[in-house]
């Protein structure tokens, strides 16, 4: 992993370090690294933290609002491709393909593990624990063998 020195850098629910405060890790822009489960997760903690920043303006209890409520927006943006995939608006009939429904749903997916970083403080384990999330599921369901 490699580390650098960051100016600034946003912590949970908004609070920040001041100058020279804090070393972080490097982006997964800047290593590359989209090949493995880490480097996904890292990404999905960069983009997490790229939104922080973005909105380090807001009181901490309102950024998580934000990100809480971004998940149902982008829900929403769900159903309305599927509408428009589907023609059930006579007025407007297809707007839209399968593959913008799809395209839709990985903006939830992605969302939630962005906000999921939001709320752990950044520690690029979205995806061990949406594994282990569904491997608890699938026990329960006594489903994936």
């Amino acid at each position: 992993m490699t580390w650098g020195y960051v100016p600034s850098v946003v912590l949970p629910f908004g609070q920040h370090r001041g100058p020279g405060k804090s070393l972080r890790r490097a982006s997964v822009r800047e290593t590359g690294d989209m090949d493995s489960m880490s480097g996904i997760s890292r990404g999905i903690s960069d983009l997490s933290e790229w939104i922080d920043e973005a909105n380090s303006q807001l009181p901490p209890e309102a950024a998580t609002w934000a990100r809480l409520a971004k998940i149902t927006e982008e829900a929403g943006e769900v159903v309305a491709a599927h509408i428009g995939a589907t023609g059930q608006n006579p007025r407007k009939g297809v707007t839209h393909t399968r593959a913008d429904v799809e395209e839709e749903l990985l903006d939830v997916a992605l969302t939630a593990l962005a906000a999921l970083e939001h709320l752990r403080g950044h520690d690029a384990r979205s995806l061990d624990l949406l594994a282990a999330r569904l491997e608890a599921t699938l026990r329960r369901a006594g489903a994936g063998g």
